[in-house]
């Protein structure tokens, strides 16, 4: 049975052979169908302590219950199962072994009858007799099922039989790789040691007093030889211990400085002295290990020294380098304080020349002459700061105080640089407020001297009209300096409020200070007449602008209309193309397509339309007045929200219009497929009882022999008394016959060609499993031409015919894979079918073209593009195509190309069937 559910036993097949009983065991139906069964007796030494115990349920095999013992023995399981007759009735039955189907088996049972395990009639061992005393019985069962034989033999002794068990799978393993008389003899083999365990059972007494005794010896031992490791131990330690304590030393040694380092050497020795002994082993490697470190530690004192000296020879150096550089920055640093004074001193010179821009009598050539001054002054004082910081950003790095040395003395104290920085940012602030300052004087000084010269100009304006030279402006006076400085007219309610407000009771008129006021209100005044005449020009424009709008809405009213007959008209589209749902399932193509060009005519109509309310919204936007625009924009965009809801509806019910129209044009095409199939199903009839050749068979339609088939020849073959008929054949009728020719021939062509009537009547099987093509019509005489594989297509050229021999019928074919021909079977005497009736029917599984010509356009030129493009149809992924001249290869592009008509319209023209980097656009269903 192998390692799992295969062969039966390797071992046991020589002995259960020969177990085999003369007679069939008496009937026996099993313990029954509990989870739990208990295993009691075997008189057997060593099956007998194996086998005993609890099992419980472990699944099943080969259609009836398993089980497990609930513990193992010598680290085994045991199991209790059915074997099946698939390798021989010497096999089949009830077995004990450690796994199911295994090699090893201890107990048989033949049963094949039992649906659970038997009770009793067991084989122990499997090729021995049988032992009455072995019952299985449920867990539930009664104990008093169980004979009295049933005490069993002593086993062997545990370790011993623990110690042959655990050698057994290697020997089986081994075994299973013997031929079968070095089987049997390793089964005798097996037996005789089982026989050995047996007898060695009946001195079980004298094993234990003997197993008690070494037990004894060995635990002295043991004890003693504790005893020796733990004293080994403790010496291991203790070197570990004094090497740790050496090699610390050592290790202080190695990192010692010049100044501690004869102390550490001392250390060292020290250590040596009070621990070397206890290095045991180690000690050479400790005497190795310090002599090495102390060498170490000199070759680093050494080297500490030399790095000193170099240090101290480079700290000398580094504070003559400081002392120069110390030299160098106070030499630059002086110039550059000299230089910062210059600077100061001329930012200084800037605030002087500035105080007397604050002069409230300066004159206006005075502040020229200042400004001039002040200009140069603030050029140089910029100058001289400038150059301050050029000064340190050229010598930055020397000014800088050299750093000191660790331990050495600063030097007497001085400015530093950011001090001098400090004042050179200062005297920079300073003078460009001061400049800041000089142009706002001057900007002040200029102000008053305008205001000056305004001054005694308006003084100059009311001496002139103030002709009495009184010092006041009468009323007379006022409306003269009107007239004379404004050309005003100043009415009289006008000059009376300027008279009462300006003229102190008592006075002869307005003072001279109050002229700007004489000004103001005549300004007022001149406002006031202003306001009229604009009143007067608003409402003459207002009055305009309400007739314009009128006019304007007038023409929105009319579009408006326009636009709304288009919203009826796209609400009669809807209700037309909508109204297609559900009518095309009980109507024909022929009436589906009028129902859709009905539609078509809707769609023209909402589009012609809308298109006229659209021309009517683009009208509005003419001449318009600029006041107006804001009104029209409003109402144009209401106009327009509603026609935007007019493209995506009339867009829905196109589109749901061209789903009619697809579905229209797959009736059609389905009526024209079921037509073509009725009309040739009639033709091959007739080809198939006159047995014609398909050349005869065309001559029976060209009955004028032009070469061409044509409407008349057509109907005239159909209504032809000679024409044989199957008796379950659909009558069809005249308009169907034109309808079914015209879907027949080419779409250019009034006829049906030689070559499409052949095509037309040809018939194609498909290989629906694998055969042979051979040379002759009879098998035993002929010779197989080569294999057909499954799914390849063949053009049928005679038959069936009956082949005698075998009494099958075979047809003569020509392979169109490779133009192979001779003769196949179709159904083999055991009813096997080879071959099915299609094959010249493909499926588009990539979208690919169809074109006019075989050959492709391989020229790049937008021309030829354009013009492949508008000559093509496409072939839609899902479509299917009848093949008329089957796929070759295009030599120019590699491409297996295929005549094909298009089921779905009719449509011819050749297709890519396999790209020449093999992708298949076309493929046999």
């Amino acid at each position: 049975m192998g390692a799992g559910y295969g062969a039966p036993p390797a071992q046991a097949q020589p002995h259960a052979a020969q177990a085999a009983p003369a007679t069939a065991p008496p009937h026996d139906d099993g313990v029954g169908n509990d989870n739990h069964i208990e295993v009691t007796g075997c008189t057997h030494s060593t099956v007998g302590g194996i086998v005993r115990g609890s099992f419980t349920l472990h699944g099943e095999n080969h259609g009836k219950p398993a089980y497990k013992r609930d513990q193992q023995v010598n680290s085994l399981d045991v199991m209790l199962y059915y074997w099946d007759e698939r390798d021989g009735a010497a096999f089949c039955g009830w077995w004990f072994g450690p796994k199911i189907g295994g090699d090893q088996v201890w107990a048989y049972h033949p049963s094949r009858t039992a649906g659970t395990a038997p009770k009793s009639g067991w084989k122990v061992p499997y090729d021995g007799p049988i032992d009455p005393t072995l019952i299985i019985t449920g867990k539930s069962a009664p104990k008093s099922m169980v004979p009295a034989q049933q005490a069993p033999a002593q086993a062997p002794p545990q370790s011993q039989q623990g110690q042959q068990w655990s050698q057994q799978p290697n020997q089986w393993a081994q075994a299973n790789q013997w031929g079968p008389q070095q089987k049997q003899q390793w089964g005798q083999q097996q037996w005789g040691q089982a026989q050995q365990w047996g007898q060695a059972g009946q001195s079980q007494a004298q094993y234990y007093e003997d197993l008690k005794k070494q037990q004894e010896e060995m635990r002295q031992k043991q004890q003693e030889e504790k005893a020796l490791r733990e004293a080994e131990m403790a010496k291991k330690r203790e070197e570990q211990r004094a090497t740790l304590v050496v090699r610390r030393a050592i290790q202080k040694a190695r990192v010692a400085t010049p100044e501690n380092h004869e102390e550490l050497k001392k250390e060292l020795q020290d250590t040596l002295d009070k621990e070397l002994e206890n290095c045991g082993t180690q000690k050479e490697r400790m005497v190795e290990e310090s002599q090495k470190g102390l060498e170490q530690a000199q070759t680093r004192i050494e080297q500490i020294l030399e790095t000193r000296k170099k240090e101290e020879e480079q700290r000398a150096e580094e504070e003559k380098k400081r002392q120069e550089a110390q030299a160098r920055a106070a030499k630059l640093f002086q110039e550059l304080l000299e230089m910062v004074d210059t600077a100061e001193a001329s930012g200084k010179k800037l605030r002087d020349m500035v105080e007397p821009l604050g002069s409230d009598d300066i004159s206006m050539e005075g502040i020229e002459s200042a400004a001039q001054a002040i200009e140069i002054v603030t050029v140089e004082a910029r100058q001289k700061t400038k150059a301050c910081t050029d000064y340190i950003l050229k010598n930055g790095s020397e000014l800088k105080e050299p750093r000191l040395l660790q331990g050495a003395q600063p030097t007497e104290e001085r400015p530093n640089l950011a001090t001098l920085l400090s004042r050179i940012n200062d005297c920079a602030r300073q003078a460009e407020v001061t400049i800041s300052t000089s142009n706002l004087a001057r900007t002040r000084a200029v102000k008053r001297a305008e205001a000056r010269k305004k001054t005694e100009a308006s003084n100059v304006i009311f001496r002139r009209y103030d002709k009495d030279s009184d010092g006041f402006l009468s009323r007379t006076e006022i409306v003269d300096y009107a007239k004379g400085e404004y050309n005003f007219d100043i009415p009289e309610d006008s000059l009376d409020t300027i008279c009462k407000v300006l003229i102190e009771d008592g006075a002869a008129g307005v003072k001279m200070e109050e002229l700007q006021r004489v000004k103001v209100a005549v300004g007022l005044a001149r406002e006031q007449v202003r306001d009229v005449q604009k009143r007067a020009a608003r409402e003459a424009k207002e009055k305009k602008l309400a007739e314009a709008k009128a006019a304007l809405q007038t023409r929105i009213d009319v579009v408006r209309e326009k636009v709304s007959v288009a919203e009826e008209a796209v609400k009669l589209l809807e209700a037309e193309t909508l109204g297609l749902s559900g009518k095309g399932v009980s109507m024909v193509a022929a009436d589906m397509f009028v129902l859709a060009d009905q539609a078509e005519t809707v769609v023209k109509d909402a589009r012609d339309t809308v298109a006229v309310a659209r021309t009517e919204i683009d009208g509005l936007g003419g001449e318009v007045d600029p006041e107006l625009k804001a009104f029209l924009s409003a109402e144009v965009e209401k106009l327009e929200k509603n026609m935007a809801r007019f493209e995506p509806r009339i867009l829905r019910s196109v589109n749901f219009l061209a789903k009619f129209r697809e579905e229209s044009s797959k009736k059609q095409a389905d009526e024209l497929e079921s037509l073509r199939q009725q009309g040739v199903k009639q033709i091959k009839f007739h080809h198939a009882a006159k047995k014609l050749t398909l050349a005869a068979m065309f001559d029976t339609f060209d009955t004028n022999n032009d070469g061409q088939i044509d409407e008349t020849e057509f109907l005239a073959f159909f209504g032809s008394p000679e024409r044989e008929k199957d008796e379950n054949e659909v009558e069809l009728s005249t308009p169907s016959l034109v309808r079914l020719f015209n879907h027949l021939r080419e779409p250019d062509e009034e006829t049906i060609s030689k070559d499409n009537f052949t095509c037309l009547i040809r018939v194609y099987m498909k290989v629906i499993k694998d055969t042979v093509i051979t040379g002759g019509l009879c098998i035993k005489d002929t010779k197989t031409v080569r294999r057909l594989e499954l799914n390849e297509v063949v053009e049928i050229l005679e038959g069936p015919v009956k082949e005698e021999t075998v009494d099958v019928m075979r047809v003569s074919v020509k392979a169109m894979k490779d133009g192979v021909q001779g003769w196949v079977t179709l159904v083999g005497n055991q009813g096997s079918k080879f071959l099915e009736e299609g094959g010249n029917t493909f499926k588009v599984v990539k979208e690919t073209i169809l074109t006019e010509s075989f050959g492709l356009e391989t020229s790049a030129s937008k021309e030829s593009t354009r013009k492949l493009r508008d000559t093509t149809r496409k072939l839609k992924e899902g479509e299917f195509v009848e093949v008329r001249e089957w796929p070759r290869k295009e030599p120019t592009s590699g491409l297996m190309r295929a005549k094909c008509r298009a089921l779905s319209d009719g449509s011819t023209g050749w297709a890519t069937a396999v790209g020449n980097a093999g992708t298949v656009f076309l493929e046999v269903v």
